[in-house]
């Protein structure tokens, strides 16, 4: 084997991993995906204050119907949003335990071109181009390839902080944060 073919491996075996999904992968992919860009964070944020506003105004000129409507809107909302949280995680490990090939491992590897995954089921080619966001968290790397798909990858399949590091560079320089 020449230099310039070991180095064509080193680089091949930089840019490929092995990936399988538990229970815990899918609720947080799920849950990423989901989560809230931060223009609807700080729309939830000032409804909370103009509610709290108001009951506090309601309860200066002592109008207590109405400061109980507006803490009443405010408590329901709080108990929505916990609520569809839990229930959110109940519901995609229910779908997980339903769905075998969520559980199937695949080989994830990349190029300038684009993405390629390939499973027992077969192969499957994603262009950079048509990736439209990726975001983060502890756990996995969330790649949005339209409104509805997306690929998780968990971290833990890379070999190593560096490994990880260089999938995320990859990432930035290829598509738009989201």
């Amino acid at each position: 084997m020449t230099e310039e073919e070991s180095v064509a491996n080193d680089v091949a075996a930089d840019r490929s991993i092995r990936c399988r999904l538990d229970e815990d992968d899918y609720v947080a992919g799920e849950l990423l995906n989901r989560r809230k860009s931060e223009q609807a964070r700080r729309a939830l944020r000032t409804g909370a204050f103009v509610l709290v506003g108001m009951a506090a105004w309601f309860a200066w000129y002592g109008q207590a119907g109405g400061f109980t409507l507006a803490m009443c809107a405010l408590v329901g909302g709080v108990i929505q949003q916990v609520g569809q949280r839990h229930f959110t995680r109940w519901k995609v490990r229910q779908s997980f335990r339903r769905q075998p090939d969520a559980r199937r491992s695949f080989d994830l590897s990349w190029d300038e071109a684009g993405l390629y995954a390939v499973d027992e089921t077969g192969r499957y080619h994603q262009p950079w181009a048509e990736v439209r966001r990726w975001r983060e968290d502890d756990r996995l790397f969330l790649l949005n390839l339209s409104d509805h798909a997306f690929l998780m990858v968990p971290k833990r399949a890379f070999a190593g902080a560096s490994a990880t590091e260089a999938f995320r560079s990859e990432l930035r320089g290829r598509v738009a944060a989201g």
